[in-house]
């Protein structure tokens, strides 16, 4: 990709994030014309092995697990002298977690069973609801995974393939986040979105466009 179209990617994923902050902070109706319907259509399928399933797919996305594989692969690439790739992951990761816990304190947000207590949420969470931190820290590792792999002398096939197992990974966590009730749609779609901010930053920072 060219700079040009980082830059793009990166302002647009940051002006859309800041639209959605500005409708949570100002109770703008745009933002509950999104999250209703999305929550009554994913909340009215619910059988019991997609729950399972679902309970299982959310804990990728649980900070020491983000944390844990982040550390592990950074060590693995700083052992096989990949100082470039360690260093993109674990800043990319790191500042970008770091940058989600700051917004969340900016805006307060309550999680939808704190806002309505008829709400019995499918797995216990703690803290304030806006950005998803779970869609935020999978789309930073699993994407700054991505955007390494396309970068590494391996085939076509294989860059492919892993980015469609990473995107797949980063979509089911998202999912599975407001299929548990313990966030809102537009808080899963602002932390895909400040991640894709974040590593389209890094990206341009690095040097690194080609």
């Amino acid at each position: 990709m060219t700079r040009k179209q980082i830059t793009c990617i990166c302002l647009g994923s940051w002006l859309l994030v800041g639209l959605l902050a500005a409708g949570i902070a100002t109770h703008a109706g745009y933002i509950h014309a999104i999250d209703a319907p999305i929550v009554a259509t994913v909340t009215r399928f619910r059988p019991a092995w997609l729950t399972a399933v679902l309970l299982v797919v959310t804990r990728f996305g649980n900070p020491p697990i983000v944390t844990g594989i982040t550390i592990v692969l950074t060590l693995v690439f700083l052992a096989r002298r990949h100082w470039y790739s360690a260093g993109r992951l674990a800043l990319t990761v790191s500042l970008g977690s770091a940058l989600n816990r700051l917004l969340k304190a900016l805006f307060n947000r309550p999680r939808p069973f704190i806002a309505d207590p008829s709400i019995t949420p499918l797995v216990p969470a703690g803290g304030w609801s806006f950005p998803s931190g779970h869609a935020n820290g999978t789309t930073l590792l699993y994407g700054t995974l991505i955007v390494l792999l396309w970068h590494a002398p391996v085939s076509r096939r294989t860059k492919v393939f892993g980015t469609i197992l990473g995107v797949a990974v980063i979509l089911a966590t998202g999912y599975s986040r407001i299929y548990v009730q313990v966030h809102y749609p537009t808080d899963v779609l602002a932390g895909w979105l400040a991640g894709v901010g974040v590593i389209a930053l890094a990206w341009l920072v690095s040097g690194r466009t080609d």
